[in-house]
């Protein structure tokens, strides 16, 4: 029987906001400390979910609602920054779009895989960074491609596409390479991902309406929405360092060095790939980003579903 078959229930009950685009340490360091509950070293039981502190509980909403209203924030800034043609375009051509979703659904969980088998992690741990590589592109990979100048209408349709093939890639993506750790079907958050598509193009699509019809309000929006964006990102990243102190510092060195190679590396191979395409360099470091930054909250919620106690 694999060893992940011995984690708790709590899994099925732990309510906890993530962000897109956060560190792999974090996916599979809480998926570590959940594979400890509900008994600590002297076997006494821990507390479940449910007795968390209610400033716990309080900063777990606060952390949720603000990371929500980040993300509309970020992606309207993105659409204003967007015009329509660009998008018509990668339409028309979209060999760049489908290298990229390449890149993000083979390339990456190749990479995960292989740096799983090289740093030999525990099962848990192996299965926290290969449910991640697995995941769809996330939000956060468009604010990126729009602070180093890439190509915002190609990262927002291979973020749109990789969110719609996820339903897909995701489930035989995880069964293709976690084979050595688990056996366990992996239950895919559909509604999650849905959930994640109109956060990311609905505020897309207002922002571009802005610029259509007024460039000089959309300059406006794209800059106000990118200050506030950044605010938001390092308020977001305070309050889950504080919530999750206890994971980060308990973390192994291997985790930690996987969770800097994992994106350098896909980030890398990517740009390299790309431009032996013979695409330019605004679409290589578009496509590297996308490959590099997954969507968090869709690896947390297939952890809550997925791994579950045989019980």
């Amino acid at each position: 029987m694999p060893a992940v078959d011995a984690l708790p229930s709590a899994l099925s009950s732990s309510a906890v906001p993530w962000p897109e685009g956060w560190p792999t340490s974090w996916v599979a360091g809480r998926l570590e400390v959940l594979h400890e509950a509900p008994h600590n070293s002297s076997g006494e039981e821990r507390p479940t979910p449910h007795e968390l502190p209610q400033w716990l509980v309080r900063l777990d909403q606060a952390a949720a609602l603000l990371m929500t209203l980040n993300t509309v924030t970020l992606m309207l800034g993105v659409g204003a920054a967007t015009y329509w043609k660009e998008f018509w375009d990668h339409l028309k051509r979209p060999w760049a779009c489908l290298v990229g979703v390449a890149c993000q659904f083979v390339l990456l969980p190749a990479v995960g895989f292989s740096l799983c088998l090289a740093f030999h992690l525990p099962p848990y741990q192996a299965l926290g960074v290969l449910i991640l590589v697995c995941s769809p592109g996330g939000a956060f990979s468009n604010f990126f491609t729009f602070w180093v100048d890439g190509d915002l209408a190609l990262s927002i349709i291979m973020t749109a596409v990789s969110s719609v093939l996820a339903l897909g890639m995701m489930p035989l993506n995880v069964w293709l390479w976690s084979w050595r750790w688990t056996d366990q079907e992996v239950q895919v958050p559909y509604l999650n991902i849905l959930i994640s598509l109109v956060i990311v193009t609905a505020p897309v699509f207002v922002g571009m309406m802005v610029r259509h019809y007024s460039s000089r309000l959309a300059s406006y929006v794209a800059k106000v929405c990118g200050v506030v964006g950044w605010a938001g990102a390092i308020t977001c990243g305070l309050l889950l360092i504080l919530r999750y102190w206890d994971i980060i510092v308990k973390s192994s060195i291997d985790l930690v060095i996987i969770a800097v190679l994992t994106p350098l590396t896909g980030f890398s191979v990517a740009y390299i790939l790309v431009k032996i395409l013979c695409f330019s360099h605004k679409i290589c470091r578009t496509v590297a980003i996308e490959t590099g930054c997954q969507n968090m909250v869709v690896a947390i919620s297939i952890i809550l579903l997925s791994l579950r106690s045989p019980r």
